[in-house]
């Protein structure tokens, strides 16, 4: 990783160590949003099933979904990973485990910055997405 590239991250990290330190991280709408637009960068690496996963999230995000459809999805994609779950050298892992975090109900402080966190490491490890990553945090976090 080039230093470029580690300052980038740096950058997202440090927002998203902002955003919680300043209590932002409850809004379940913006963190699912978030976990869904990191999914998006890198759609192309994401299995069907987890393609999928990310819009049934979205529709929760709408109201047009249940927390049981997440559940749903979420069980589909572990039982889709099986044995497979740590992997994470594998870029199919990697891509249905940032998918998997947008399918967490989103109760506390804590679950927003583990979903955020989480997509964030996942989806950089297919691809280093951290500068689209700052862009989506500070854009979907703009009002908080």
């Amino acid at each position: 990783m080039n230093f470029m590239s580690q300052k980038l991250i740096n950058d997202a990290r440090d927002f998203l160590e902002c955003l919680e330190l300043k209590g932002c991280l409850t809004d379940e709408k913006k963190v699912l949003s978030f976990c869904c637009a990191c999914c998006r960068l890198v759609w192309d690496n994401l299995p069907q099933i987890a393609r999928q996963a990310v819009k049934i999230s979205e529709k929760y995000i709408d109201k047009n979904a249940s927390l049981r459809d997440l559940e749903n999805a979420r069980n589909d994609l572990w039982n889709y990973l099986e044995k497979d779950f740590s992997s994470l050298e594998k870029v199919n892992v990697s891509a249905v485990r940032a998918a998997i975090c947008c399918l967490y109900e989103i109760k506390t402080h804590e679950d927003g910055f583990n979903s955020i966190d989480n997509v964030m490491d996942f989806c950089n490890s297919i691809e280093i997405k951290s500068f689209e990553q700052y862009k989506l945090l500070t854009e979907i976090f703009s009002e908080s």
